[in-house]
């Protein structure tokens, strides 16, 4: 069975496990600069200050996801990393995911961040949950990102 749980970053350990897809890695890795993945993920939860979460297969212990949201000047920066069993349970996460979008956008009007535009399936899922895309696509570390916002409706 998946569960849902917040995590806070002294609990950052229990994703040290966790098999991150292939593209999240390549996306933390240039977003970061750091080049392992590891590091790049405990500095991810480190400063989603609003919130980290995972979701979890709590037979194997299997985490398959991990999502946060930052926050700057006033708008949500949401961010996830998926391991590849991810996909397994992608209407389950799709569900959740809706709800908490929902949350986030509760506590600020403006959600945005950039995706790896080499990461179609966060690209897909992003569109998916209705997030925008504009031309505002920037070049960090030599890997081009695509920006992408959500605004709360009125």
């Amino acid at each position: 069975m998946i569960k849902f749980k917040k995590i806070k970053y002294h609990e950052v350990d229990i994703l040290k496990n966790m098999t991150i897809r292939q593209a999240d890695v390549d996306e933390l890795k240039a977003v970061t600069g750091y080049k392992d993945a590891w590091k790049a993920l405990r500095h991810s939860v480190k400063y989603s200050l609003e919130w980290t979460e995972i979701a979890y297969d709590d037979e194997t212990g299997e985490v398959l996801t991990v999502f946060g949201l930052s926050s700057v000047e006033g708008c949500g920066i949401p961010w996830m990393v998926s391991s590849p069993n991810m996909i397994k349970h992608k209407k389950l996460l799709m569900r959740y995911a809706k709800k908490v979008i929902k949350e986030m956008l509760k506590q600020f009007e403006t959600l945005f961040n950039y995706v790896d535009a080499r990461n179609e399936l966060h690209i897909r899922w992003l569109k998916h949950m209705e997030f925008q895309f504009t031309g505002r696509d920037l070049i960090i570390n030599g890997v081009p990102f695509r920006f992408f916002y959500k605004r709360r409706n009125k």
